[in-house]
């Protein structure tokens, strides 16, 4: 029969293993969605680049092409640098997270391995517990025991005074009963012998 603290032992890692499953799949989208956040702005921003009459590369000379064209550059440039900026700050929260899984890891693992030493503890003090209780049985039945063993004897021994006033009464009755005879028996050899 397995003890109810390993089912739950178990139970707790195959959750465990689980979560970290899905957990692989969170940190990949937390990544992947700024980039690709950027990425889209990226394109909006080359498909707007290609409406434009001439391409980037060419418009040299032409200041009416080049401003607009600098300006999406450097709204591209400031996205770039703040979708970088966003993906170094989850980065720094994905380690962050690791280290603090890492820890917690750690700590059940500890938590089971105490969870494990009480349970053994209960398990023996409960043990111990069985014993002394069973101790206390024989004890109080042995108690009873000689209980009952003294009142018997008690019982044995005024049965026994009683039989011995009652002899004595009779025996002291008895010698009486003798002595009384002995001396008629005396009286009487005495007036025999005065008159002979």
């Amino acid at each position: 029969m397995a003890f109810w603290g390993e089912d739950y032992i178990r139970a707790l890692e195959v959750r465990d293993k689980r979560e970290q499953t899905n957990r692989r799949i969170i940190e990949a989208c937390k990544i992947q969605f700024p980039e690709r956040q950027s990425r889209a702005k990226l394109i909006d921003v080359v498909s707007q680049l290609q409406g434009l009459q001439n391409p980037v590369g060419l418009a040299g000379n032409d200041p009416s092409v080049n401003g607009p064209n600098v300006v999406l550059v450097s709204s591209l440039r400031t996205d770039l640098a703040s979708a970088q900026r966003s993906r170094k700050s989850l980065e720094d929260q994905v380690d962050r997270l690791r280290t603090e899984v890492a820890e917690m890891r750690v700590r059940s693992q500890s938590s089971q391995k105490t969870t494990t030493e009480l349970q053994q503890q209960k398990y023996s003090l409960s043990m111990r517990l069985r014993d002394r209780d069973e101790e206390l049985r024989g004890k109080a039945k042995l108690l009873d025991d000689v209980h009952d063993e003294n009142l018997s004897l008690t019982l044995q021994l005024n049965m026994a005074e009683g039989r011995s006033r009652n002899l004595t009464a009779e025996n002291k009755e008895l010698i009486d009963r003798w002595m009384e005879k002995m001396k008629q028996e005396a009286e009487s050899m005495n007036q025999k012998s005065e008159f002979s």
